[in-house]
């Protein structure tokens, strides 16, 4: 980072960018996490990581980013961060069944927003990346 982060709310936009960069190089590679890990360097150069798994396999920088925010929240000390990582772990190809979840599944929301994810990445490539992305919601 240019300079020390003193507040989570310096941190969340910052944990947004790096989500969706890490959903960007998944898509690329035809890949799906089905794990999330975040690791924070303090301006003392202490390192520390957490890692969760995912409730399923995904790509989806908004489920990245609930999840590094949740990740952030329960190891950031209030301490000056240095350093901010995202990285997503235990790869699986795209096309690979899952176990889905019974109780949450909604396939009309599921369809709506891989629609809304193709759209998007229809619009990056022709105007390139960054023309459109999701907003922050916390």
């Amino acid at each position: 980072l240019s300079h020390d982060l003193q507040t989570a709310q310096e941190a969340y936009p910052i944990l947004h960018q790096l989500s969706g960069k890490v959903g960007q190089r998944l898509k690329t590679s035809g890949q799906s996490a089905n794990n999330l890990c975040v690791e924070i360097k303090y301006a003392t150069f202490d390192k520390y990581t957490r890692q969760m798994p995912l409730t399923r396999p995904t790509q989806d920088e908004k489920v990245l980013y609930r999840a590094a925010c949740q990740l952030f929240d329960a190891l950031w000390n209030g301490n000056p961060i240095r350093l901010l990582g995202v990285r997503a772990g235990k790869l699986t190809d795209t096309g690979e069944p899952f176990q889905m979840d019974l109780f949450s599944y909604n396939p009309k929301e599921t369809e709506k927003r891989m629609k809304l994810d193709r759209a998007m990445e229809k619009i990056n490539k022709k105007y390139g990346d960054g023309a459109i992305h999701r907003g922050i919601k916390k």
